[in-house]
């Protein structure tokens, strides 16, 4: 062949980026979401803590002062609505729709 070899040389007019510092710049911006994420996943984490031993703490008493209520009389200002002591739950469910015809306004 009358080509010999072809020059690999970038040369600064060049508007071609270097593949290697491309992915060097798209692993760093991706390092900097995870951080991001990881903080925020961190932080959540705590809040879900926090809130956790605070409903249990409200579970707690709550089952002291339902124990204590079941054994002495409970004024009126003490007392729980018969929801709240007995709570039932039931599945809801609604009936299918109608089969659409296609029309608009039918």
């Amino acid at each position: 062949m009358w080509v010999r070899a072809i020059s690999n040389i970038m040369t600064e007019h060049s508007r071609q980026q270097d593949p290697a510092e491309a992915l060097r710049r798209a692993l760093s911006e991706h390092t900097n979401q995870i951080q991001v994420h990881d903080s925020s996943l961190r932080s959540l984490t705590e809040q879900q803590s926090l809130t956790n031993q605070e409903l249990e703490h409200i579970a707690t008493m709550l089952q002291q002062t339902l124990g204590t209520s079941s054994t002495t009389p409970a004024d009126d200002s003490t007392a729980f609505p018969e929801s709240l002591l007995s709570s039932h739950f039931h599945d809801v469910t609604s009936p299918n729709p109608e089969k659409f015809s296609g029309e608009v306004g039918n």
